[in-house]
């Protein structure tokens, strides 16, 4: 795995303030961002609606530059996807976090309790595969899951089985 500088929540801020005071940011992309996080796991309409909005090209642009890569990412997800993962081709926006405790804390709190969960780091090493912003309280970062290989993923926390 390749190493990478890890953002501080200080930094992750100020990237998205730079971002948002940087003209780019449209009030459609603004709503498809919040639209996002109106889901546990992310709306992916929000994801489409964005693509698809006025000054997108600009937005993510700016965003990526915004970014150092490698990158790295935390996710939650189900043991059972990350195998799924790791065995076929899966390309799908997911939310990530540049922020450990973050991560830990959406653990701590996923709605389905049945499940059992991972938490993973990831290195991304690719600026095309960051899609957009997700919600900024949670440090996220909507990424095409596709752009990232299983190889690039350490479970660090896998818990207690259900």
């Amino acid at each position: 795995m390749i190493a990478s500088p890890e953002l501080t929540p200080f930094e992750l801020t100020r990237a998205y303030t730079i971002l948002d005071r940087s003209g780019v940011v449209t009030d459609t992309i603004r709503a498809c961002e919040a639209a996002w996080g109106t889901e546990f796991s992310g709306n992916v309409g929000a994801l489409d609606a964005v693509i698809k909005a006025p000054g997108y090209r600009e937005y993510v642009q700016a965003l990526r530059a915004s970014l150092p890569f490698p990158l790295t990412l935390y996710r939650v997800m189900s043991a059972e996807a990350l195998r799924f993962w790791r065995e076929t081709t899966y390309s799908k926006p997911v939310s990530a976090t540049l922020c450990l405790e973050s991560a830990h804390l959406i653990k701590d709190v996923f709605p389905d309790n049945t499940t059992e969960l991972v938490l993973i780091k990831g290195t991304v090493t690719d600026p095309e595969a960051v899609l957009m912003r997700g919600r900024i309280d949670r440090y996220e970062l909507v990424v095409d899951s596709g752009r990232v290989q299983p190889v690039q993923i350490t479970i660090i926390d896998q818990g207690p089985q259900p």
